[in-house]
């Protein structure tokens, strides 16, 4: 099950994200105002979720801790994608390498 952590993006943090070099064309499509943690459901450590792929094997993902209700230690960062993929080989896991959990493709196998 995945984790259920929102953060309120800061738009700071919004156009750090457009300035990683991209593989990718980058669309009219903002980025997303709020994102949930991609991650497997979790009780400690840092949350994350993707803000845009890169292409290459990688994306931004923007990362946070959070105490109660508030987020702290919020990130923009440039992450290897995980290269794990499923045993029938159809589907591979876009979170981030070396993520805590399961891989994304378990979600939908």
């Amino acid at each position: 099950m995945k984790c259920d952590r929102t953060l309120d993006v800061p738009h700071g943090m919004r156009a750090a994200a457009l300035e990683f070099a991209s593989e990718l064309p980058y669309g009219d499509d903002p980025l997303p105002d709020d994102v949930t943690c991609e991650i497997d459901r979790h009780e400690y450590g840092e949350h994350a979720a993707q803000l845009r792929d890169l292409g290459k094997g990688s994306a931004v993902w923007i990362t946070w801790g959070k105490s109660g209700d508030v987020a702290h230690d919020i990130k923009v960062q440039c992450l290897a994608i995980c290269n794990s993929a499923s045993p029938s080989e159809e589907n591979h896991c876009w979170l981030p390498e070396a993520h805590r959990g399961g891989h994304s493709w378990g979600r939908y196998e």
